[in-house]
């Protein structure tokens, strides 16, 4: 599968609705807490320090979406594939209400679904046989009010890193920057709202309007901007040819070598502009190149993103 980066994958096709608070709803329900639990307790143990690292929860009370989390709130996303291709996302962040969480993403482009784990957390470190320091986080998901453990480990001398699945499977990650794990939350906020069980379950998308979209083609790369009203506010997918974003976004007024206005439309860390000119229509990438595009309807920009992210 071509990986996506997303504004937040990530991850990551979370509407601000679907992922109120840090909490809403998701997708598709994760296995059973028990699973989980009963295969991390299975993990060899030489030596266990009680670690009391419970997230502060002063402010407890206080609302916000992922797509309130920034880059600077990230202290740790990690991303690994799943044996059946299932992308995964593991991040730590501090959330607008100043308490820790854990998260974590599993999506599927091809699939238009996706899943997510997110709560705060008490957390523990354990070391197995390998000699491998292992912190085990104990998590109640906001979402679905199950337990869960979620664990990390890394090997420093070599930048490895490993974490659990929701089944508690470990799996092989890399290090994400702050901007990629955010760009990961977009990607898997898009396909949950975007996916067919995330809005028969959830009943939340019908929150989210399609208001406009614009498509390009050079030949090699597709661009698109598309746009969407929702009750928490106003939210863009982007893909600049490369990778994808969908989130919060900004529009400022730029203008071409040439003095051309047009509007520069920024998702996390991706941006395309683009400007009109009569019925003509034009998109420019970050690099300032120039190209037709179309307006799209909201069937066209569905089924337009479906081919591209396959």
């Amino acid at each position: 599968m071509k990986r996506k980066l997303i504004t937040t994958l990530l991850a990551v096709t979370l509407t601000v609705a679907m992922i109120g608070g840090c909490g809403g709803k998701k997708a598709e329900e994760p296995a059973a807490p028990a699973e989980t639990e009963e295969k991390a307790e299975e993990a060899p143990v030489e030596e266990e320090t009680a670690v009391e690292e419970t997230a502060d929860s002063s402010d407890s009370g206080a609302s916000f979406t992922l797509l309130d989390v920034d880059e600077d709130m990230i202290d740790v996303g990690v991303y690994g594939q799943s044996p059946d291709g299932l992308e995964l996302v593991f991040s730590m962040f501090t959330g607008p209400d100043n308490n820790k969480y854990v998260s974590l993403f599993g999506f599927d482009n091809n699939g238009g679904s996706g899943n997510v784990i997110c709560g705060q957390y008490e957390a523990s470190t354990e070391t197995d046989e390998d000699g491998d320091n292992w912190t085990y986080f104990d998590v109640t998901d906001v979402y679905s009010g199950n337990s869960f453990k979620l664990g990390v480990a890394e090997r420093p001398e070599t930048e490895e890193v490993f974490f659990f699945d929701e089944n508690g499977e470990v799996i092989e990650g890399k290090y994400l920057s702050n901007a990629e794990t955010i760009n990961y939350m977009g990607t898997a906020a898009g396909l949950l709202m975007t996916g067919d069980e995330g809005s028969s379950e959830s009943g939340d998308a019908s929150d989210v309007s399609y208001v406009d979209g614009f498509y390009a083609n050079n030949g090699g790369e597709d661009f698109m901007i598309f746009f969407y009203e929702s009750s928490d506010g106003d939210i863009a997918y982007i893909n600049d040819g490369t990778n994808e974003a969908f989130a919060e976004y900004t529009v400022e007024n730029a203008e071409l070598d040439d003095g051309t206005p047009y509007l520069h439309v920024a998702v996390g860390n991706l941006s395309l502009g683009y400007y009109e000119e009569g019925d003509d229509i034009y998109l420019i990438t970050e690099d300032g190149d120039v190209y037709a595009a179309e307006r799209l309807t909201e069937e066209e920009a569905e089924a337009l993103h479906s081919i591209v992210t396959e």
